[in-house]
């Protein structure tokens, strides 16, 4: 079901149980709906429909289980917003991660705390359609969906308040009820809503906003953790400031496009820098220096991408670079994790290589 026969289904709903109530007074017949709209997108719909049997070839979860887990391994658990409110578990890795503009399906397995049973189930249906932060499903869902890659599955606990919310949904969920979803991201299509989205901007002056709006947005998902997100933001604002007509551009705009092409860079190195992918750090951390050679944190980053992968000569010189350059000691606390890096990976390497020529002296 995608997001406009959603919204048809809304008005269909909504005429119907307006004219029942206007005709007999009384609540339409359950039988009168062929089509049953998803527990997820009835936030404010009456239940009007019979609910099939929610078990069938549903995967085996609990709330017992899922919060015994987080207490023996926090690690393991995406915390959303810092405070237990949205805990994402993942269960199955994916295979790569859809456009950030597109509308993902999943299937979703939905229960409630209150008695731990399934009150939504779409495995044997269509897979639920939506797009990422449009509104249309509640908030928990949305930002599950927006880590997720293709094929991936996860179970989602959600406060009520990220969830249905104080009244809860009818005879679904009640009211300030938590909730545990398995969810499962089969595919996605780039909606026309996206495909608008991805225009060229016509003036300069515009793509200059749209590259700071997707840095401050992309910013924003940065500090809650949310790292995939916070880089597809990034990225888009890259794309907006690539300008095919470089000579074109006035002489005193190019200085300005070249510093925020070079921050949008270097905050894309600290995304690979989080997952410890160190080659790609050190990537965008060059790209950050090919616009803007004297931007300190892409010499102190790189410095220390360098030699968590033991390239010890360079990293010192990026370390070294960052610290000529930084004469107001704007950036002291990424220099000093870089170098105490550099310390401790070459300490290891030196003992490593210590421990190997002594076992072949020992062996000779």
């Amino acid at each position: 079901m995608n997001e406009e026969d959603t919204f048809k289904l809304f008005n269909i709903v909504a005429k119907d149980v307006k004219k029942a109530k206007k005709d007999t007074d009384k609540e339409p017949d359950k039988s009168q709906l062929v089509r049953r709209v998803p527990h997820i997108y009835r936030k404010h719909l009456p239940s009007i429909h019979e609910d099939p049997d929610f078990t069938k070839d549903a995967p085996e979860f609990s709330f017992s289980a899922f919060m015994k887990e987080r207490e023996q391994d926090p690690s393991c658990f995406l915390d959303v917003f810092q405070d237990g409110t949205i805990l994402i578990k993942v269960l199955k890795e994916g295979s790569s991660y859809p456009d950030p503009l597109a509308s993902v399906k999943v299937h979703l397995v939905c229960k409630r705390e209150s008695d731990g049973k399934i009150f939504e189930n779409t495995l044997n249906e269509d897979a639920v359609e939506f797009r990422v932060f449009a509104g249309i499903t509640i908030p928990c869902l949305e930002w599950a969906a927006s880590s997720m890659k293709i094929g991936e599955e996860i179970l989602v606990y959600s406060h009520y308040k990220h969830a249905f919310g104080e009244d809860g949904q009818l005879d679904a969920v009640g009211p300030n009820e938590n909730v545990l979803i398995y969810m499962k991201l089969i595919s996605f299509t780039l909606s026309k809503f996206a495909a608008k989205q991805k225009k060229e901007t016509k003036t300069l002056e515009e793509k200059i906003a749209c590259a700071d709006q997707a840095k401050n947005l992309g910013n924003d998902f940065y500090k809650r953790k949310l790292y995939k997100l916070a880089a597809d933001q990034y990225s888009l604002g890259v794309k907006k400031l690539n300008c095919k007509k470089w000579d074109e551009v006035p002489a005193n705009l190019q200085h300005d496009i070249k510093m925020k092409r070079s921050n949008l860079y270097r905050n894309i190195a600290a995304y690979y820098v989080a997952l410890s992918i160190w080659e790609k750090g050190i990537e965008f951390c060059t790209l950050a220096l090919e616009e803007n050679n004297n931007c300190i944190l892409s010499y102190a980053r790189r410095g220390r991408c360098y030699a968590e992968i033991s390239q010890f000569e360079k990293s010192l010189s990026d370390i070294n670079k960052a610290k000529e350059l930084d004469i107001n000691n704007l950036e002291t606390s990424s220099i000093n994790t870089a170098l105490a890096t550099y310390k401790k990976k070459l300490a290891h390497y030196k003992q490593d290589k210590q421990n190997y020529e002594t076992n072949i002296f020992k062996n000779k």
